[in-house]
């Protein structure tokens, strides 16, 4: 059989180029005509936008580190639930947040103050999946 060559592909031209006529210019754009702007105004926006609105990944995390130390240090996780209260006031884990910092109140041993806490999160969340551990905390 014999061997088919393919066609050698039609040199490509630029866009601009293929439809200007012969007396036509094409205008031409070096990067010293583009304006340019100061480094910190072009990153100053964003990192205000990420101190306004922390990421949920943060608060997460804020809150993981606060359950860790629930046992070890309970006064440290009650000051981490301080923290994410005060950063993330309308945060979507104020219930975790809540719930965890109720037992490290339990932990401290300020039942009094744990059992105020623990009567607003029932108000707040009445259905709440934390409730049953939370109750087994503060026997009535």
């Amino acid at each position: 059989a014999p061997v088919v060559e393919p066609a050698a592909p039609a040199p490509l031209q630029p866009a601009a180029a293929a439809n200007v006529g012969p007396t036509e210019a094409v205008p031409t754009v070096s990067p010293a005509d583009l304006p340019s702007a100061p480094v910190a105004a072009t990153k100053a926006p964003a990192a205000a936008k990420n101190a306004a609105a922390p990421s949920e990944a943060d608060e997460i995390a804020l809150l993981g580190r606060a359950h860790d130390a629930l046992r070890a240090s309970p006064a440290e996780s009650l000051a981490l639930c301080k923290e994410h209260e005060t950063k993330y006031a309308g945060g979507h884990f104020a219930q975790e947040r809540e719930a965890v910092a109720i037992e490290a109140l339990v932990y401290l041993r300020r039942t009094d103050e744990a059992r105020r806490r623990f009567a607003e999160f029932e108000r707040r969340w009445p259905t709440s999946s934390h409730r049953v551990h939370l109750e087994s905390l503060l026997p009535r």
